[in-house]
């Protein structure tokens, strides 16, 4: 909860700084603007110290707006934002600011089925339809996991190398995870929702992907399956399992990359219905 707090203010501090230091440069271009027009006036008019006081004042009060807009833009080249994060982003941070497209892969997807937090999971989609309705608002959801019944010997040798035994938890969390996106879907047609497309695939090829991707609005988050360890803080007895890292992939290149890997998979085993709320 923390962590969300955290995250929500440093969201806001970056939008209101952002929006105050883009008012600023406008403002500053305008007054360096002006202070050329009368600059101009003054090649036409004749030569008055008054002129110059007022061209002066201009340039200053110019140069002064411009100023605190462009140390930020050379702030954030300078200074990136850490790419490693600690554990996966916060779901419900994600959500709350997302604003037209959410993109999940994995193997179970966690986020959606961890028990603590799933009926959270719900609530907060099915607002942010909602809210979608009212404003007209159309979003989007994919989410790619594992096929549960295909990929079960595949699954089981995976839970064997996280936990050191078997027993079926990782294919249970693909099928609580399948149930809990169908019952969103369910939901949707009792909604009876037109601004949103809610879809979900299972992939069946037995070379699983070496990650995990969640990516809202072109912000991308990456989190690489590590030998031995799950993609989340899993409880393996009375321990707690050491998360993988998660990264934030802000190279252009990079973060098309892993689209086009994710798209590539969606082509195959995405759903084929154009429904709202497709399969």
């Amino acid at each position: 909860m923390e962590e969300i707090v955290r995250e929500v203010k440093d969201d806001s501090r970056n939008r209101i700084e952002k929006y105050v230091a883009r008012w600023a440069f406008i403002l500053g271009i305008v007054f360096i603007l002006l202070s050329l027009g009368c600059h101009v006036l003054d090649l036409w008019l004749e030569f008055d110290l008054k002129s110059e006081y007022y061209r002066s004042l201009l340039e200053n009060v110019g140069a002064a707006l411009l100023i605190p807009p462009i140390f930020l833009w050379v702030k954030s080249k300078i200074f990136r934002k850490k790419i490693f994060r600690e554990s996966r982003p916060e779901t419900e941070y994600l959500i709350n600011n997302m604003k037209s497209e959410l993109w999940m892969l994995g193997i179970s997807l966690r986020n959606v089925h961890n028990k603590p937090k799933r009926e959270r999971f719900k609530s907060l989609i099915l607002k942010k339809i909602s809210d979608s309705e009212k404003s007209k608002t159309t979003i989007k959801f994919k989410f790619l996991l594992a096929d549960p019944d295909s990929l079960k010997d595949i699954l089981e040798k995976r839970e064997k190398v996280e936990d050191g035994k078997v027993e079926d938890r990782i294919v249970d969390e693909c099928n609580k995870t399948i149930k809990i996106l169908e019952e969103i879907k369910g939901s949707i047609s009792v909604l009876g929702a037109k601004y949103v497309k809610f879809n979900y695939g299972t992939y069946k090829d037995p070379i699983l992907p070496t990650y995990s991707l969640i990516w809202v609005d072109g912000v991308m988050f990456v989190g690489p399956y590590l030998y031995c360890k799950p993609g989340y803080r899993a409880p393996i007895g009375d321990k707690q399992a050491e998360e993988s890292p998660w990264l934030e992939v802000t190279d252009k290149k990079a973060r098309r990359a892993f689209e086009n890997d994710f798209e590539e998979l969606w082509k195959i085993y995405g759903p084929k219905s154009t429904a709202t709320a497709e399969s």
